[in-house]
């Protein structure tokens, strides 16, 4: 990871300050797409675990389980 590090600053010394700042721009808008997909996936997880819970031999939840966690 050190080795990784030293070569994105040694490429950010290289660009221009705007370069930097858009390229830093668009990785912030990548993880912030990211984490949003992440958590959505996340409250469905959580809500069909529920939906299991209530009610345990509804098959077709128990098939949509399965695949969603496996």
């Amino acid at each position: 990871m050190d080795g990784r590090r030293q070569r994105l600053r040694f490429q950010w010394l290289t660009k221009s300050a705007d370069e930097v700042k858009t390229a830093i721009l668009s990785m912030q808008a990548e993880l912030r797409d990211n984490i949003t997909v992440i958590r959505s996936m996340e409250r469905r997880g959580f809500f069909l675990n529920r939906q299991l819970l209530e009610t345990p031999n509804d098959s077709a939840l128990v098939f949509f389980y399965s695949v969603f966690y496996f």
